[in-house]
């Protein structure tokens, strides 16, 4: 199969590239809103609409490792795997109705800054220091994942396909503070579904109809719903 780029997959990643930067240039030096508090800067003022910090959320769990980590998972070893989302949903629905409306009642900046208050500066140096180092291990994965469909898209290096991710994110995010993160977080969300839409109805197509993916999922015996 051919995945060689062509000229719409050019103009999409220069587009979703420079929508992003042209994002945190506008926070960070057009838009009214200065950055100039911690407030302003890490949460947006607090004045957020739902849709861009629900948008950013759902962006955020639908990375590069889980987009193309998952259908890798499931046609490897079958569909059990959807079995992640009755504990996740629990712990979504133990977030929003506990630990989400503590720290909103607190004002605090972060979930660290609620930690301090509730049990001491060395808990919290402790929990900043483990949460530092998670991110350290998974930030790697988070841009190797996207630097690689790029290279086999593109041809080109993988490290300066890194290298590219990484300044652009790094731009609109120290540049326009949240609110340049929430936008393009919803920019990229929009592709991401757009594209999983396209690329299952393409393979259904191609497939013969749903009837005909199911069975050959049967054949495979990736129809796995408990074990």
């Amino acid at each position: 199969m051919d995945f060689s780029v062509n000229l719409v997959d050019l103009v999409v990643f220069v587009v979703a590239f420079g929508v992003s930067v042209l994002i945190g240039v506008y926070y960070g030096f057009v838009s009214k809103k200065k950055q100039n508090t911690p407030t302003e800067y890490l949460l947006g003022g607090r004045r957020m609409g739902i849709f861009p910090v629900a948008a950013s959320l759902v962006a955020t769990q639908l990375s590069g490792p889980s987009l193309l980590g998952m259908p890798a998972e499931i046609y490897a070893f079958g569909t059990q795997y959807w079995l992640i989302f009755l504990p996740a949903t629990l712990m979504t629905i133990v977030v929003i109705k506990i630990h989400l409306g503590v720290i909103f009642e607190q004002r605090s900046l972060s979930s660290f800054t609620y930690i301090q208050r509730r049990f001491g500066l060395r808990v919290k140096k402790m929990m900043s220091a483990i949460y530092a180092l998670s991110i350290m291990l998974f930030l790697p994965v988070a841009i190797y994942v996207p630097a690689l469909a790029l290279n086999q898209m593109t041809g080109m290096d993988i490290y300066a396909s890194a290298m590219i991710l990484s300044i652009v994110c790094l731009f609109y995010t120290l540049v326009g503070g949240m609110r340049a993160i929430l936008w393009t977080d919803t920019l990229q969300l929009a592709l991401m579904l757009t594209a999983t839409l396209m690329v299952t109805v393409l393979a259904i197509h191609t497939a013969g109809g749903v009837q005909k993916v199911w069975e050959a999922a049967d054949r495979g015996g990736r129809l796995i719903f408990f074990k």
